[in-house]
């Protein structure tokens, strides 16, 4: 029967893996529609690092042929292959090279004496840099080498910037070892010769002669290329030069449609008029310059973007600007596809879940059930049964296993318990239960076990007088107490065979000495090596009054010496009994008694009698109580020093088996 208030425990199953499952949805739904808002950010960032990577490796793509072309160009002019005065060998080997780069719109080949330029014409109707694309060559003879210098700045007076990167080129090439180090790529400016803004490239050969190689890119190439990465839906790149002027923009539809996209070329990004730019260049101009090149949000007509800078470097010298912008919406379409996944998965999970909890609560509460029920039955003392509960669960097939060890030996302990309610039985059925009479002296004996059965016995065996007649008191009787090592069923076994052998030699009329060595001697051969007995034996003698006795390790004796109101102590005359085969059994003492005289003999578990402190009741106690009680019966006396050892222990249990045996003369 339930008891009230109390729960099954398959309800319990089901209710804690409901509420579990409440739980870790509820913050799987917390997580998906209210955590992801935090993390917008940090994929935002992630996204345009991204975005930035991806532009550096396009923008790679688009300069590192030309960088390459270059250098294999210089190789041929230092390997003999490549010279500037053979008009028409120079032309057989750069004109393939050039031809594969779209991206070049011209190439120079240039020295202290002549320049080669050769320039691509666009296709019929098609972009200027289309790989159908002529070349149209000059040649430009620069004279001679004392004012090489001047010629070539003559020659490109007509730009609008001079970068004067053949200068540069020479003076890389003759201190720069590598090929980074020897490029020198110069500012945007006009080239005179076709009237378009462009980067040149230019590479400054080694020995045997001061040959400089140079390409053009156009801006407006480089910007019809950056307008082509595409890194969100809606969010694009620009790129500009160091000094942050505009090459390519991401508002594709104001800036780059019809003939006025070069007009937006080199233009400061404030006189674009671009909100976009405006606000994004307003996110950056508070920052430190620590922060600048990492993702700022800021907000545009009222929409939050992210934006990112990085320089992109061209060679050791010269470098472009990177900026992406990336709108916080081109996120959120997919985060709400993503919110509106993850909350119908987890309703399917959550029913499919509920089902299985019901059925798996069923199935893990049928054994545990079945256990209960058996565990019913044991309570109930019915013990026959067999415990036997199908489960493939190695916990509660651990469990029956033990239900069912328990049973088996529960059943084992009742038969047990009987056998040692029989032992008690026939234990206490074996102490006298009337002690002889012995003419002139009162005697009182008590026994009681720690556990069903003790180690303890007593007897008073009466001698045969001689008169022919048994109901008259006996006028010499031996006297027993002792106490096995241990309690329990063993040392009732043994205190019982030393009470056994004690009478039959006592009926053969053996001296009592020879008994004792006798007794010893067997014992010591029977027993265990940690178990002995601890014996006090006597002989009374009524007719002398003396009291002949032997303490084999039993003590101490209490003697009350009525004459002088004292109480004196005794202790053991030898060894206990059944350590060695030998034992020194002729140290019997004489003890004379004289009329009120009491003589007491109690085994260990009196003196040994703990209180809840833990400290023993003692001899000093027990003393004082028969000096209180000498002049009462033998029988009040024993009463008295159970009385005193129970006081003391409280409600603890006995620790050790308790016996007396009391003495008085009359």
């Amino acid at each position: 029967m339930k008891p009230p208030g109390s729960i099954t425990l398959r309800a319990a199953l089901l209710r804690g893996q409901l509420l579990i499952l409440a739980i870790l949805s509820g913050a799987l739904l917390f997580a998906t529609y209210l955590g992801t808002a935090s993390a917008v950010g940090a994929l935002t960032r992630s996204l345009i690092r991204d975005a930035v990577s991806l532009v550096e490796i396009e923008l790679q793509l688009f300069f590192g042929p030309v960088r390459r072309a270059l250098d294999a160009t210089c190789s041929w002019h230092e390997s003999g292959l490549l010279d500037p005065e053979n008009h028409e060998a120079l032309l057989q080997l750069v004109l393939p090279v050039m031809g594969d780069l779209s991206q070049v719109g011209g190439v120079v080949v240039v020295d202290q004496r002549v320049e080669h330029r050769l320039e691509r014409q666009p296709g019929a109707g098609g972009p200027r840099l289309t790989a159908g694309g002529a070349w149209r060559v000059h040649r430009h003879p620069l004279g001679t080498a004392d004012d090489a210098s001047a010629a070539a700045g003559a020659h490109r007076e007509a730009a609008s910037v001079d970068p004067d990167w053949y200068a540069g080129a020479s003076e890389k090439a003759s201190a720069a070892a590598s090929l980074e180090e020897r490029l020198y790529w110069s500012r945007p400016y006009l080239s005179a010769e076709e009237g378009q803004l462009v980067m040149t490239g230019a590479l400054g050969c080694r020995s045997p002669s001061d040959v400089v190689v140079a390409v053009d890119v156009l801006l407006e190439d480089l910007a019809t290329f950056v307008r082509g990465i595409s890194v969100s839906p809606n969010g694009g790149v620009s790129l500009m030069t160091d000094d942050f002027r505009l090459i390519a923009h991401p508002d594709r539809e104001r800036f780059w449609q019809g003939d006025d996209a070069r007009g937006w070329l080199l233009r400061n990004p404030g006189e674009l008029q671009s909100p976009l730019i405006d606000d994004a260049v307003a996110a950056y101009a508070g920052l430190p310059s620590s922060e600048v090149g990492q993702p700022v949000l800021f907000f545009s007509s009222g929409e939050p973007w992210w934006v990112q800078l990085r320089q992109f470097s061209l060679a050791s010298e010269g470098s472009l600007v990177v900026a992406v912008m990336i709108p916080t919406t081109d996120l959120l379409a997919e985060r709400r596809r993503f919110r509106l996944a993850i909350g119908l998965v987890t309703l399917a999970v959550l029913l499919a879940t509920i089902v299985w909890s019901m059925r798996f609560a069923r199935r893990l509460s049928r054994p545990i059930e079945a256990l209960m029920d058996a565990g019913e039955r044991i309570s109930r003392g019915e013990l026959d049964a067999a415990i036997e509960v199908p489960s493939r669960l190695a916990e509660v097939r651990a469990l029956a296993e033990a239900q069912e060890k328990m049973r088996s030996g529960l059943r084992e302990a009742v038969k047990l318990e009987r056998d040692l309610q029989l032992a008690r039985q026939i234990q206490q059925g074996s102490l006298p239960q009337r002690l002889p009479a012995v003419r002139g002296y009162d005697l009182a004996a008590w026994s009681e076990p720690a556990d069903e059965t003790g180690g303890d016995t007593y007897d008073v065996i009466p001698l045969p007088s001689g008169s022919g007649s048994d109901e008259r008191p006996a006028e010499r009787a031996i006297l027993l107490l002792a106490d096995a090592s241990g309690h329990g069923i063993a040392p009732a076994l043994v205190v019982t065979q030393l009470r056994a052998m004690l009478r039959i030699a006592v009926r053969l009329g053996a001296e009592l000495v020879t008994v004792v060595e006798q007794m010893n001697e067997q014992l010591a051969a029977d027993l265990p090596r940690n178990r002995f007995i601890t014996a006090w034996l006597a002989e009374l003698d009524t007719q002398r009054h003396v009291l002949r006795w032997l303490a084999a390790g039993q003590g101490p004796l209490l003697h009350y010496r009525a004459a002088a109101g004292e109480v004196s102590t005794y202790r053991g005359t030898c060894l206990p009994i059944g350590i060695f085969p030998t034992l020194d059994a002729d140290r019997f003492r004489e003890q004379p008694l004289e009329p009120g005289d009491v003589f007491v003999a109690l085994t260990d578990g009196f003196f040994e009698a703990e209180d809840p402190s833990g400290h023993e009741l003692g001899v000093e106690r027990l003393t004082e109580v028969l000096r209180r009680v000498h002049n009462a019966s033998a029988e009040s006396i024993v009463d008295s020093l159970r009385a005193a050892a129970r006081d003391w222990t409280g409600d603890r249990p006995l620790a050790d088996d308790c016996s007396a045996l009391v003495l008085r003369r009359e």
